[in-house]
């Protein structure tokens, strides 16, 4: 993949990835239209809310299952493994992880950023998983496989 600097950003080129006959023109730019301009919360298009902590992340949002309005490409879990890595129930405690990854760190951050990333731009391979943990495992590996180099670096993020 190649890097292109436009307007003093970096962006990443994700055709080599991507099922291009799925997705408009612009989704080489994906990540800058994602992150947005932080001066205008219009225009930010990664949101968190609160919900089931087997959800880590998925692409889009349903203000009937989150806290957060419509309009996110994106929706991060407050309770998941993006921000959780251990919790209490009763008497019980848990303890997250996402793909290879403890909850909580910077790697399971960047996992979960990459795989919904994936869907957001329809990386080849990539398979629905809302509802199917089957198919968000098969997710994560291929994830793992091809943004292994990526995840490994995250582990420098403090």
């Amino acid at each position: 993949m190649n890097d292109h600097n436009a307007g003093g950003h970096a962006r990443q080129d994700w055709s080599q990835s991507v099922d291009n006959s799925r997705q408009p023109a612009w989704t080489p730019y994906a990540i800058d239209d994602l992150l947005g301009d932080p001066s205008d919360s219009r225009t930010v298009l990664i949101g968190h809310g609160e919900m089931d902590r087997r959800i880590g992340a998925f692409r889009g949002n349903d203000p009937a299952n989150t806290d957060l309005p419509e309009g996110y490409a994106i929706t991060v879990n407050d309770n998941g493994g993006f921000f959780v890595g251990e919790f209490s129930e009763g008497r019980r405690d848990y303890r997250i992880t996402v793909g290879n990854y403890q909850g909580g760190t910077s790697q399971a951050q960047v996992a979960i950023l990459l795989h919904e990333m994936a869907h957001f731009v329809g990386a080849a391979g990539l398979r629905p998983d809302i509802g199917n943990a089957a198919a968000g495992r098969a997710n994560d590996r291929l994830v793992q496989q091809n943004c292994g180099s990526t995840l490994n670096a995250a582990r420098t993020i403090p």
